[in-house]
């Protein structure tokens, strides 16, 4: 499907990619929402939630360092998302990094 709505709307592709990606992030299809989500970014770099997931995605890979950028872009473009606190608070536990990982989570909570 979104493969169709791309190529009838191309002005509205950025959703197109990122709706597919999410599709494939569901079905643990990890390469392709990955080149996906970062399609979608190029095309609208700032739709928010395309960074957000993609990092998700990174993070369930192990690439924390890349996870961890792309939820600081999140951050640079809304300051006060939740997830993005949320999902930096779980990469620096995972990294081993509490004391960052308390500050994340006390921000999410606020």
């Amino acid at each position: 499907l979104w493969s169709q709505v791309i190529k009838i709307y191309p002005e509205r592709t950025y959703l197109a990619y990122y709706n597919r990606a999410r599709t494939y992030q569901e079905q643990e299809m990890s390469d392709e929402a990955l080149e996906d989500y970062t399609t979608a970014i190029r095309l609208r770099p700032s739709y928010k939630d395309s960074y957000l997931n993609r990092g998700v995605v990174l993070g369930k890979l192990g690439k924390m360092d890349a996870a961890i950028s792309d939820f600081n872009t999140v951050l640079r473009l809304d300051p006060f998302d939740i997830d993005a606190h949320t999902n930096l608070a779980t990469a620096y536990s995972i990294l081993g990094d509490n004391e960052r990982a308390a500050f994340y989570m006390e921000r999410a909570r606020k």
